[in-house]
Formats: structure tokens, sequence, C-alpha cells
């Protein structure tokens, strides 16, 4: 599986919240820390954590699937790529 990973200058419950207010049918897991979103049959699409970011400030790390392999899954690659794109407006543009 591929996985891209995307460093998010909010914290982890403001993350969390902006995408489950824009990607609807997400399975919601809280983990060691960490939240996992999954479609209804258990496929994960994406994980957010805590994480320092270069600046040396707290943020959260979205790890979002960009690759299923499966013909099958296609609806869960189109749910990753909705999580991605939930939190466009989140991230920090760097020049």
């Amino acid at each position: 599986m591929n996985y891209r990973t995307v460093d998010l200058p909010v914290d982890l419950a403001d993350a969390r919240r902006h995408i489950a207010e824009r990607v609807d049918g997400l399975v919601v897991e809280e983990a060691s820390g960490s939240v996992e979103f999954r479609t209804p049959s258990g496929l994960r699409l994406a994980t957010l954590s805590p994480v320092t970011l270069s600046d040396g400030e707290r943020g959260t790390r979205l790890e979002y699937r960009t690759a299923i392999v499966s013909s099958s899954a296609a609806h869960a690659r189109r749910k990753a790529a909705e999580i991605r794109a939930a939190i466009d407006n989140l991230q920090r543009k760097v020049p």
C-alpha cells in the first residue's frame, strides 16, 4: 500500500473535526494518541498523529492512502483522496 504524509500546523482535535465535517461515511477510531479513518468494511484510509514541526511547534501529521491494489477498493481510494482534500486549507504554505 502506498501512503503520503502531510504535516499540519494545527492540533489533532482540530484536524480530526475538520475531516469529519467534510468527509462522510468514515469510521473514526482512536488508538495510542492517534486517530484512524477507515471505511465501514475496515480498510484504513488515513491516520492523524501528533508531530513536532520543523519550526519546533506542535502539529499533526496526516498519513493518507494514495494507492490501493484491488479494483474493488476504488471507493476507498476516493475516500482517502477526500480526506486529503479536506485538510488542504490547513496545510502550512511553504514558499
